[in-house]
């Protein structure tokens, strides 16, 4: 029987964010733990603690630069080249059993630097009358950003249907200060 080893920073990590450590506490024990590095995307939940290990190990508050701070080109480029061949990469997987004969909701996560561009794009698949749309605010989304969530309705999809839908996605009106960050799809 093998065991799965975790992280020792994982521990920490949680216990900090369950409110269990303090950041200043737990970047200590980051720092007297040895482990090999940890890979992983760093939200703004768990940016007191990464400035606190900066301070620990170099005496100075941490720099205004990501990833202490949202990382001001995050929305460069829309998060379009997830729409590379997205009808095709998407129809060769949902084509084949047993997907093929399932209904399924396609969905999209967008990233939006404010209320005002979730706002606006919340508005503009709305006025298409065929999403489900949800919009939840950076807090919620524990994100930098204002994150909208479009579903399709379930049903069984073809690559015409999927080309529609990647051309739908490739109108949305994301301008420079959001981007999609997932395309997905599950059943109904």
């Amino acid at each position: 029987m093998t065991t799965r080893q975790t992280h020792p920073h994982l521990r920490i990590i949680d216990d900090y964010l369950g409110g269990r450590l303090s950041a200043e506490a737990a970047a200590r024990e980051i720092l007297a733990t040895e482990g090999p590095p940890l890979n992983m995307s760093f939200g703004p939940n768990l940016r007191p603690l990464l400035a606190q290990i900066h301070k620990l190990r170099t005496g100075r508050e941490p720099p205004s630069v990501p990833p202490y701070t949202p990382d001001p080109k995050r929305h460069a480029g829309g998060g379009l080249d997830l729409l590379t061949d997205y009808a095709s990469r998407t129809w060769a997987h949902i084509s084949k059993p047993p997907l093929d004969s399932r209904a399924l909701r396609l969905r999209c996560k967008i990233d939006a630097e404010t209320e005002v561009a979730a706002e606006r794009i919340a508005r503009w698949f709305n006025e298409r009358g065929e999403f489900q749309v949800d919009v939840r605010s950076p807090t919620d989304a524990e994100s930098d950003d204002w994150e909208v969530s479009v579903h399709t309705s379930a049903r069984r999809w073809d690559l015409p249907s999927l080309r529609e839908w990647e051309n739908t996605l490739r109108r949305t009106p994301l301008s420079s200060d959001a981007s999609y960050r997932s395309l997905s799809a599950s059943k109904a």
